[in-house]
């Protein structure tokens, strides 16, 4: 039997073990980083932050209202901050810091398929994943914009 735990109540221990140099697994919740994860049944694996973080990583971070989350790095900016979205978001969040970042994805396990974000097929999945962004945003746009005139 599983235990479901918020991770607001267990953020603590996983903080204390990422910061002692251990990797720690979880299911992430929410919808944001499909077609990658699925919400509540993909697990990641989350080490500790051993070199500089680079563009394309996937943190866990902790924004500045409180909500644990796990974005991609878009951007990383000259004033060392952050640009992060979700693989199936189109809006940007601009301004994490180093401070607020917890650890980053090393692995992920989706459809009992263990997947190493060193893996050179999945570093060619984001590429492509990345760099089509602004073409699913005019589809969905477009999309939007021909549901909107059918009502």
């Amino acid at each position: 039997m599983e235990n479901k735990v918020s991770l607001n109540d267990i953020m603590p221990v996983i903080s204390d073990a990422i910061a002692r140099g251990s990797s720690v697994t979880i299911t992430p919740q929410g919808q944001s980083m499909k077609p990658m994860l699925l919400g509540g049944v993909s697990t990641v694996t989350i080490s500790p932050v051993i070199d500089e973080i680079q563009r394309y990583d996937i943190p866990l971070y902790r924004r500045k209202n409180g909500a644990y989350v796990i974005h991609r790095i878009i951007k990383k900016k000259s004033d060392g901050t952050y640009v992060m979205c979700g693989d199936n978001q189109y809006d940007m969040e601009y301004g994490i810091t180093n401070e607020q970042l917890i650890g980053v994805l090393t692995a992920f396990k989706r459809r009992k398929k263990a997947i190493r974000c060193d893996n050179p097929l999945y570093k060619c999945y984001v590429l492509c994943w990345v760099n089509t962004y602004w073409l699913r945003r005019g589809v969905r746009w477009i999309k939007n914009r021909c549901f909107t005139m059918k009502k």
